[in-house]
């Protein structure tokens, strides 16, 4: 049974049968698509809107528009043309999309805080935890 994703466009048919070849690049096609789906989130969650961006990244707003739905190629150094705040937000998607963990940055005396509120919730939950065994 075949998948369908969309690519540069282009809708691109996803099949175990495939050769090898053909999969990495439908699994390029997907990964690419999906990442300038994660791009897009970036922008809308830190309130940019496409003009603004553009402008941000020294292009056209058309020239945005078609990076972002993949009929032209997206390369690193667009990526690091975004505003700050939305290439940071771009990170954090990605990384959360991949299951990874992120933790946002905090001052030293905030950490020291959020360690200690932390230590103190697992032990009083353990103290309690176990007066209810007894």
């Amino acid at each position: 049974m075949a998948s369908v994703a969309r690519a540069n466009g282009t809708a691109v048919a996803l099949s175990r049968q495939a050769n090898p070849v053909a999969s990495r690049s439908t699994i390029r096609a997907t990964e690419v698509a999906r990442c300038l789906g994660v791009i897009q989130r970036a922008i809308q969650e830190t309130g940019w809107n496409c003009e603004a961006v553009a402008a941000e990244m020294g292009i056209d707003k058309s020239y945005l528009s078609r990076l972002l739905s993949g009929e032209k190629t997206l390369t690193f150094a667009h990526l690091l043309d975004l505003p700050d705040d939305a290439e940071a937000a771009y990170y954090t998607l990605r990384l959360r999309e991949m299951g990874r963990i992120v933790v946002e940055p905090v001052e030293p005396e905030a950490a020291i805080e959020c360690l200690v509120r932390g230590l103190v919730g697992v032990l009083t939950e353990r103290k309690r935890m176990a007066k209810a065994a007894l």
